[in-house]
């Protein structure tokens, strides 16, 4: 039952219900700490209070905790990277994807998920690199080769779009692209600098700006 909420919570993802999304993720946890219940062999209940009967008990109660966090980790890696990749075209605008982000965070704070565990989890999921690889592909000027783009330098405007996500152009390598090619403007200097930004602190320098990305058209 836990994986088939886990399954429904993923579903979510694509088709933008995000509402759904952690209200299922919740679900799926709480199935599995009562999955686990079997292991708490014999409770009682006295003056003290309701206590586990031997130390293996809390022993294995304290194990169960641990899956728990290491499965929420997991479903949160996966939850990201979803978001991040799907509809990648016209799906989530980016408040909503940062908002997604934000509650998936909250929800391992709140659990005792480590500071540098929640950071593992945004870098495995590739959030960061995938705002880098929008930033490569903009500052180049979308889909289409730039009418502007002298002809000899065509075939390196296309092999630093077309990097894996290891190996995205560096803001150094786009600003001697452009110096090369005589088209380094004060506009695309500015951009530059707003991925260079990103790249060091993981924020948005000018997030008006970033969120009109689209319409960047210094090089069409």
């Amino acid at each position: 039952m836990s994986l088939i909420a886990f399954v429904f919570g993923i579903y979510s993802c694509f088709e933008k219900n995000y509402q759904v999304l952690w209200p299922m993720t919740i679900l799926s946890v709480v199935l599995l700490f009562f999955a686990n219940l079997d292991k708490i062999s014999k409770l009682r209940f006295d003056k003290t209070g309701f206590e586990a009967e031997t130390r293996e008990v809390v022993k294995e109660a304290r194990s169960t905790i641990k899956e728990l966090q290491d499965l929420s980790k997991i479903m949160a890696s996966t939850t990201l990277g979803l978001v991040k990749r799907t509809g990648r075209w016209g799906g989530y605008s980016y408040a909503e994807k940062e908002e997604i982000k934000k509650q998936t965070l909250n929800v391992l704070e709140k659990i005792g998920i480590s500071p540098e565990d929640v950071e593992k989890v945004i870098t495995e999921s590739k959030w960061h690199k995938f705002t880098e690889l929008d930033y490569v592909h903009f500052i180049l000027g979308g889909d289409k080769i730039p009418e502007i783009l002298p002809s000899d330098r065509i075939a390196q405007w296309k092999q630093l779009r077309h990097r894996d996500l290891d190996n995205l152009a560096t803001p150094d390598e786009l600003t001697h692209f452009f110096e090369q090619s005589n088209m380094l403007s004060p506009e695309t200097k500015e951009l530059i600098e707003d991925y260079s930004h990103y790249i060091r602190t993981r924020q948005q320098r000018r997030p008006d700006v970033w969120n009109n990305r689209g319409s960047w058209s210094h090089l069409k």
